[in-house]
């Protein structure tokens, strides 16, 4: 545990270049296209499943 800040600055410094994250929204069309062909999930299902997650346990 005495080395995780070691770690955690690694990391930080090896990622630091890497842009931001993409949502959904900002990927073209094509962008958009290719992970539903390569994982046969829609968008769609994704956003739907998405929700549904963010509600489990607000009870």
């Amino acid at each position: 545990m005495k080395k995780m800040p070691d770690i955690a600055a690694k990391a930080q410094a090896a990622t630091k270049e890497l842009p931001a994250p993409r949502a959904i929204a900002d990927l073209s069309p094509a962008g958009r296209d290719r992970p539903e062909r390569l994982s046969g999930v829609t968008a769609g299902d994704l956003k739907g499943n998405a929700a549904a997650a963010s509600d489990e346990g607000t009870e």
